[in-house]
């Protein structure tokens, strides 16, 4: 789970559902956070939209 405006900066938006992003942990290092646990990328659910569109899921 991701934090789409960090805890340290909006810390009354931890649990707003509106707030977050779900995420692998390999995703949520490489999309959300730059491979840094320190950056953020406040443009992550623009990225997270254009990675998941451009999956093809095969069955």
């Amino acid at each position: 789970m991701h934090h789409i405006h960090p805890y340290h900066k909006r810390p009354e938006l931890e649990l707003d559902d509106g707030n977050l992003i779900t995420m692998c942990r390999d995703c949520h290092l490489s999309v959300a956070h730059a491979y840094d646990w320190k950056s953020h990328r406040p443009q992550v659910r623009d990225l997270a939209r254009a990675i998941r569109s451009a999956t093809v899921v095969r069955g």
